[in-house]
């Protein structure tokens, strides 16, 4: 039998699960902010993504860090409208008065938290069964 179909291979690195997300979240946050600052998100996600797949490193099951990267600026969003929706005003000591319009959080925190927690869960199935002494055949 072939040795290399046997052997469990040891689970990705941290630091290979650490760049995916943010590449992950450099597509994401470029693709909200494409007005302002997002192209240079995207440029860098863009060379982040080639280097993950060239790397020999980082073409493994870390890969799913990138899920989790792209929800993380959705929940940055979320945050950002907890008080929403709705007209929101807030007085200052001053006697000011600095009023926003927020948007519902909910639409940006429910995805954010399903792709984090799909991350995470792969991430863990992937390293508990690259772990895991192989299997003997049933045959």
């Amino acid at each position: 039998m072939d040795d290399k179909l046997t052997r469990p291979h040891p689970p990705p690195p941290v630091w290979a699960y650490l760049f995916w997300v943010i590449a992950g979240f450099s597509w994401s946050y470029g693709s909200l902010g494409i007005m302002t600052i997002g192209i240079y998100f995207l440029a860098g996600a863009l060379v982040l993504t080639i280097i993950g797949l060239v790397a020999r490193g980082l073409r493994n099951q870390a890969a799913v860090g990138a899920i989790g990267g792209i929800g993380l600026p959705l929940l940055y969003v979320a945050w950002l409208n907890r008080e929403g929706p709705g007209q929101i005003c807030h007085t200052f000591g001053n006697g000011g008065l600095h009023c926003t319009d927020q948007w519902s959080p909910w639409p940006f925190a429910i995805p954010a938290i399903l792709l984090i927690a799909l991350s995470v869960f792969l991430a863990l199935h992937c390293r508990r069964h690259e772990t895991a002494p192989p299997s003997v055949p049933f045959w």
